[in-house]
């Protein structure tokens, strides 16, 4: 819980704080996140703000003024002009939107390593700082670069008010400044809670809007078997389409199994399909999900989809032209990095 005495606020004297921190040009060798520069709308709300940009990246639309509505008991403090007892100082509450945190221990920074791990999982991190004056501030730490041995953090800072800053400091000045400020504490790990996928009925919904479905005949195999195979061509994943619907089966470790309508589970089959561009295709064969090819972990992305990787450790993709027999697109399991692309991000529809 917040100290009162410990309220974040942030006092004049921050703004000369900040004209020494050195700037940095985009470089190489470095990690920036897609995390928005949004400026507090008071000038005690920095706390809302970061929890506001922090969840943005994950399409979570969250607003500083419902956050003030819940911490303080109100209903008003979104009406113009904001009441006086709505602008107060307080601490991101990401439990209330349906989000998980950690938070470090009181007067602890994240190492350089732990913020660069973070940022490497496309997490944002909110730090505090504590001003030697009085008062304090948090702000969203959204990149590192570590530049020959010089460790960098890009800052989004949201004051001023209406506006924020973006800007990068060294890893020293992310720790403390000796009598300016101190650090309070870090909220890293910051994620959506996934919803549980395991004994639920799903249907996978593309890039492109269609979806994810068991097609027979569709693709040649190279021992002409009759099985059936993934392709992407249903436009809605309605009770008289089966074939685009998929029941969730736990397997433990984390994995799944994905049964289709037909009893047998989607499976990686490797060099399967005649003339086939990619070796490994997702295909509809195996009896039970005991095998490893046929279990998949699912991931949750920074933009609310889910990645699913096979056991080879690649993702179920959508691959156009990767099949000469198909006229639809097929899925393959070849991306190494479903953050960065689209064709093996998947929309989740939460059939029952």
């Amino acid at each position: 819980m917040l100290n009162p005495m410990r309220k974040l606020s942030f006092p004049l004297m921050a703004l000369t704080l900040f004209i020494g921190f050195p700037v940095r040009d985009a470089r190489a060798e470095d990690v920036r996140l897609p995390v928005p520069l949004i400026g507090q709308q008071t000038e005690m709300w920095c706390w809302a703000t970061t929890l506001q940009m922090s969840v943005a990246p994950t399409g979570a639309a969250v607003t500083q003024c419902s956050q003030a509505n819940a911490r303080f008991g109100r209903a008003d403090c979104c009406n113009t002009p904001t009441p006086a007892s709505c602008i107060q100082g307080g601490w991101p509450d990401y439990n209330r939107v349906n989000y998980n945190s950690a938070e470090s221990a009181w007067g602890t920074a994240l190492t350089f390593a732990q913020l660069k791990a973070e940022m490497k999982a496309n997490r944002p991190v909110n730090f505090s700082w504590g001003w030697a004056g009085g008062g304090g501030h948090i702000m969203v730490a959204k990149g590192i670069n570590d530049d020959n041995g010089a460790q960098w953090v890009l800052v989004n800072d949201p004051w001023p008010p209406t506006g924020g800053t973006s800007r990068w400091i060294t890893y020293a000045d992310y720790v403390s400044a000796p009598n300016q400020y101190s650090h309070w504490r870090d909220y890293s790990a910051i994620s959506p809670r996934i919803p549980t996928l395991t004994g639920k009925k799903i249907a996978l919904q593309s890039d492109t809007g269609k979806f994810f479905s068991r097609c027979s005949g569709c693709q040649t195999l190279v021992d002409n078997s009759p099985k059936d195979t993934i392709t992407v061509h249903i436009t809605a994943a309605t009770p008289d389409q089966p074939w685009a619907r998929f029941d969730v089966v736990d397997v433990g470790g984390g994995k799944v199994a994905l049964k289709a309508d037909s009893g047998k589970f989607v499976s990686r089959c490797e060099s399967c399909i005649a003339g086939g561009t990619k070796t490994d295709f997702a295909t509809v064969h195996a009896t039970d999900s005991s095998q490893a090819y046929a279990q998949f972990t699912p991931e949750l992305l920074p933009n609310g989809k889910y990645a699913f990787k096979a056991d080879t450790g690649n993702y179920l993709s959508r691959c156009d032209g990767c099949s000469p027999s198909s006229i639809h697109p097929t899925v393959t399991m070849h991306v190494t990095n479903p953050a960065n692309e689209p064709t093996a991000q998947w929309a989740v529809t939460f059939i029952q």
